[in-house]
């Protein structure tokens, strides 16, 4: 099978993945801006909404989470008429997404897993010091946040847009594998026991803490993620409570694909 890191388009990753069981639909993408902004960005959102918010992370027009598929001559479609469009996939449909926040570089997250008994899933690195786990979840997929020894550990709510590899942010950080899928048959691993062992995972260590790709420092605990900003936790509620029952083995089993 083709290597995801390898493929040189969007669209021929977006056509990946519907081999792979994970229902995608295209994204609005960065452009160039004129001048910087007030943020010093360069890069703003293809939809050309001031302040957009969700920036190069939302449906391009015309399109919602529902028109997610996995069929291929539709993928083929959307990205013959946008080629430069942003590659998603709606969380909760073909899969659970564990969004980790914090210092600890993919390495030491897979050698943890490995140490509890858990054979890592797919890693994508979404943004400097953040990693999305694809798991296998349960039904319905809550949003639930958990605090971590420097920083945070966030299950995706349900039908949240998710950039997948090789897509950009405005930020000029790309979206990029840090594990792949190993085959296409290949089950995910169980969003309980994934999420279950990253709450006690170890601090990084320190050729690694405090520090980005780039060398910068970062804040020993991480910001918010944006979807623990838009889906706090209720006061009150066991942060390890995860109602539902168990999905498919693998991504794309229980979806119901748009043909």
């Amino acid at each position: 099978m083709s290597d995801p890191t390898d493929l040189p388009t969007i669209a021929q990753a977006a056509r990946h993945a519907t081999t792979l069981g994970i229902m995608v639909l295209p994204s609005h993408y960065p452009i160039p801006l004129t001048a910087p902004d007030e943020h010093g960005r360069r890069l703003a959102c293809s939809c050309g909404q001031p302040g957009c918010p969700a920036p190069a992370r939302h449906p391009i027009q015309g399109l919602t989470v529902n028109h997610a598929t996995v069929n291929p001559d539709r993928v083929t479609a959307w990205w013959a008429d946008r080629p430069n469009a942003n590659l998603a996939t709606p969380a909760g449909r073909s899969l659970d997404i564990l969004e980790l926040a914090c210092a600890s570089p993919a390495q030491q997250v897979t050698d943890w897993l490995d140490t509890q008994g858990i054979e890592p899933g797919p890693i994508i690195a979404a943004a400097p010091n953040r990693l999305h786990l694809l798991v296998r979840g349960s039904q319905p997929t809550t949003p639930r946040a958990a605090p971590l020894r420097d920083g945070r550990l966030v299950r995706v709510a349900a039908d949240t847009l998710v950039l997948l590899p090789p897509s950009r942010r405005i930020d000029g950080h790309p979206v990029a594998w840090q594990r792949p899928f190993a085959t296409r048959a290949a089950p995910l691993p169980d969003g309980e026991r994934v999420w279950e062992a990253l709450v006690h995972l170890p601090q990084p260590t320190s050729s690694t803490t405090g520090t980005t790709p780039s060398g910068s420092t970062v804040p020993p605990s991480c910001p918010p993620t944006s979807h623990e900003r838009r889906h706090p936790r209720p006061a009150g509620r066991d942060r390890h409570h995860h109602p539902g029952h168990p999905r498919s083995a693998r991504a794309g089993t229980q979806a119901r694909p748009n043909t």
